[in-house]
């Protein structure tokens, strides 16, 4: 699977034309599925000629959120992990990081790219490492975890973004080991993650995790 990165500016990337293509030869494809990511592809095309760069970014971001989450697979596990890995190889978690980076203002830019990052940091190890390589390594916009962290200080009251980011970030956390809280530590992401939680609980818990994890949580406090 491909996703192609197509920019206006320099780190203003889309990321979509492709992906329903590919789709197409997902086994378990189901053709109405398969049309609404042709509308949704032919839409985010229409808004980004158009000139409005941040509807394009969140309809691509939101493209991208609906295929990681496998309906088409009929949310098989294995198929769904095996996307997400793809997904990431493609180069998505630069691509992502870039559309947040330039939308910094937009709330629903960060809720759809922390979905995208958390889809692709629970189910794939190449997106975990990708989102803890040096800032100059992703684009030179911050590098993946501050800008996980940034999208939480910066968007206190949304559900969305608390839950997606925090449970990207957990998902370094758990499986990165030292170097992954290491990172989170350093961009103070441990308070970012207590206080989300705290704010939605509904929405953002890490109750359920290992008990050294959420030791390791608590510990900022």
């Amino acid at each position: 699977m491909r996703v192609h990165l197509l920019a206006q500016e320099p780190l203003l990337v889309r990321v979509l034309v492709g992906l329903p293509g590919n789709l197409k030869c997902d086994e378990a494809f189901q053709a109405e599925e398969r049309d609404r990511l042709m509308e949704g592809a032919a839409s985010t095309a229409k808004i980004f000629d158009g000139g409005d760069p941040e509807s394009a970014a969140h309809e691509s971001l939101a493209a991208l959120v609906f295929a990681l989450r496998g309906e088409d697979l009929a949310f098989d596990a294995v198929k769904i992990a095996k996307r997400a890995d793809d997904v990431a190889r493609s180069g998505a978690v630069a691509a992502v990081l870039g559309a947040m980076a330039t939308h910094r203002d937009s709330e629903r830019v960060q809720a759809a790219g922390a979905e995208a990052l958390r889809a692709m940091a629970e189910r794939s190890d190449h997106a975990r490492t990708q989102l803890l390589k040096e800032p100059e390594e992703m684009l030179g916009r911050g590098g993946g975890v501050p800008a996980l962290v940034g999208a939480m200080r910066a968007n206190p009251d949304s559900a969305e973004v608390a839950s997606a980011a925090g449970r990207a970030l957990i998902a370094v956390a758990r499986e990165k080991g030292e170097e992954g809280r290491r990172a989170i530590e350093n961009a103070r992401g441990r308070e970012a993650i207590v206080a989300a939680a705290k704010k939605h609980p509904g929405e953002m818990s890490y109750a359920d995790q290992a008990e050294e994890l959420c030791a390791w949580l608590v510990a900022a406090f």
